[in-house]
């Protein structure tokens, strides 16, 4: 594991290419890491479950090359700061290829840059494209996962950060005016958002590009480019290309906008405590039993999983197995048929249907596909 100094630094920021005339990252390489992971200071702090940021505005790169032996390059900076850690197969199978679903004090938008990303979301697994977006509000649990190979570009901003940017952009409040296009999803998303008293909301919103996205990929490059090498009015211009960024996010000619909205706060809480039974369990846990020890009917749960995962309860305990499978696959020497047993399935023909429906190939395949690399 390697630690940022100064002659990486500038490598990083030598690492900006010029086309057209203007520059443009070659390498997007970042993700928010803990500090005890760093081995020194950093802007953010971490405990189970929970990432919190300590400055305004943070830049997050990573960069997750599936066959390298260093497969996994993160980088996050703010105005004066920077970090970078790179890791071998080893240190990455030890530290990050099985982290938890967390959330963080601040909101999350985030571009693919390269590849695909697949993205856990309250334990749905979204597949996002290259060029495409998400912006996650502070409740939304969510992590990457790391089957494909992909670049991404985070950026975290403080609720008073986003809320003192905007007020200055928009004086009268109304975020959902005619200069970002009246009504548009992202609007009414940062009006609800930044104006509301319900603390406990879960959501977040999609964007799909559409059209050209080219303008997006400058603005998150002009941001990062101020960060990294900032000039007298650079917190003014970080603002300004951060509020053309979010108008160029609201245009029908270049994003289908999906929002999502997951449940109120009692309802988020009674879904947790559904994941952490489906995790200790590995997925197998009956409904009966999810009844008991919750007391709440099995309907009424089924209800509230749907509503989180767009799965009824048995559709996402099976998502819950089949992950624990696709570990046992990659990281022990267990037969298939063992594996099948330690997860409690009596049937294998019913382990085989299910896991094959999660990845697309049977367990044997995905075992030889995926291991050759190790």
């Amino acid at each position: 594991m390697l630690l940022f100094n100064k002659e990486r630094g500038d490598r990083l920021i030598q690492s900006l290419t010029v086309t057209n005339g203007k520059a443009s990252f070659n390498r997007y390489e970042f993700r928010d890491i803990t500090s005890a992971m760093s081995g020194s200071s950093s802007n953010l702090r971490s405990r189970e479950g929970f990432r919190e940021t300590i400055v305004p505005l943070q830049m997050v790169l990573i960069s997750f090359e599936k066959d390298s032996p260093s497969p996994y390059r993160i980088c996050f900076f703010s105005s004066g700061s920077y970090q970078y850690i790179e890791m071998d197969r080893d240190m990455y199978d030890a530290v990050i290829s099985d982290t938890e679903l967390h959330t963080h004090n601040t909101y999350e938008l985030s571009l693919v840059r390269k590849g695909s990303l697949l993205q856990r979301i309250e334990s749905e697994r979204h597949i996002y494209p290259q060029g495409s977006c998400f912006l996650l509000n502070r409740n939304v649990r969510h992590n990457e996962e790391y089957d494909s190979s992909f670049c991404t570009v985070t950026l975290s901003l403080s609720e008073e950060y986003l809320k003192q940017t905007l007020m200055e952009e928009f004086p009268s409040g109304d975020i959902a005016n005619d200069m970002w296009g009246r009504g548009t999803d992202l609007g009414q998303f940062l009006n609800a958002e930044l104006n509301s008293t319900d603390t406990g909301k879960k959501t977040y919103i999609d964007f799909i590009p559409t059209g050209n996205d080219a303008q997006v990929f400058d603005m998150f490059d002009s941001i990062a480019l101020s960060l990294l090498d900032p000039e007298p009015g650079s917190v003014f211009l970080i603002k300004s290309y951060l509020c053309r960024l979010l108008s160029l996010l609201s245009r029908k000619d270049i994003f289908s906008t999906v929002p999502v909205e997951l449940g109120t706060a009692a309802e988020g809480h009674i879904f947790a405590e559904i994941a952490e039974l489906m995790e200790v369990s590995k997925g197998r846990i009956s409904r009966q039993k999810l009844t008991n020890q919750l007391h709440y009917s099995g309907s009424y749960l089924n209800r509230i999983v749907k509503k989180y995962t767009g799965l009824n309860l048995t559709g996402y305990s099976n998502s819950v197995s089949m992950r624990y499978a696709s570990s046992m696959l990659l990281n022990t020497d267990l037969t298939i048929s063992e594996i099948a047993e330690e997860l409690s399935f009596s049937n294998r023909r019913y382990f085989y249907k299910e896991f094959e429906k999660a990845y697309g190939i049977t367990p044997r395949k995905y075992r030889s596909e995926h291991r050759k690399q190790k």
